[in-house]
């Protein structure tokens, strides 16, 4: 069934927005994606030598991701505030029993190592970017900072046409093309793509 994407997740992204996507879907139908292509026993296999199921990864999740882009970020580097890009990927926690199944299966097989409240890719890390989680969300940003913004949970709002867009759509992409380019705020003669 029709399932909208959540606008909040877009909403409440702390900078100026100069690209996002969002989508919302059932993820148990990627459990019958698997299944017709035959490979659901060896996906299973898989998983289970990690202490869960396809079927925990499915339930672990709710199916509402945003992925959020700002042609700038503040970020604390020693005594220098630097500018960058800034990008945050969030993913909407289901069920939480089955995704703290999923994530202590990936710590203990060392995929994931958690550092205080962050998350990196195997012992290495050092991929340039944050991963972390709370009880509701996965968030993947180009910093701390960000991620701590977006939580404190303060609505910005869309430009009204962009909003009329991408309202009552289960999937939506919005590009601003002049901020992008120009690395300032959007002005009339902007370039603006929604599907």
């Amino acid at each position: 069934p029709f399932k909208e994407i959540n606008m909040g997740m877009i909403k409440s992204y702390p900078d100026s927005l100069s690209a996002f996507g969002s989508i919302a879907f059932n993820p148990k139908v990627l459990v019958d994606i698997l299944h017709y292509l035959g490979v659901d026993m060896m996906a299973d296999g898989f998983t289970s030598n990690m202490g869960f199921t396809t079927a925990d990864i499915v339930n672990a999740f709710s199916g509402d991701i945003a992925v959020i882009f700002s042609p700038r970020s503040n970020k604390t580097e020693g005594m220098m505030m630097t500018h960058t890009p800034g990008f945050l990927l969030s993913i909407a926690i289901g069920d939480k029993i089955a995704f703290d199944k999923v994530l202590n299966g990936l710590l203990s097989k060392q995929i994931l190592t958690k550092n205080g409240d962050e998350y990196q890719l195997g012992l290495a890390g050092g991929h340039g970017f944050v991963m972390e989680t709370d009880n509701k969300d996965v968030f993947i940003s180009s910093s701390d900072e960000l991620i701590k913004v977006y939580q404190s949970g303060n609505k910005n709002a869309l430009p009204a046409d962009v909003e009329k867009e991408v309202s009552n759509k289960s999937m939506a992409v919005y590009v601003d093309i002049n901020n992008l380019l120009n690395n300032k705020s959007a002005t009339d003669s902007s370039v603006n793509i929604h599907l």
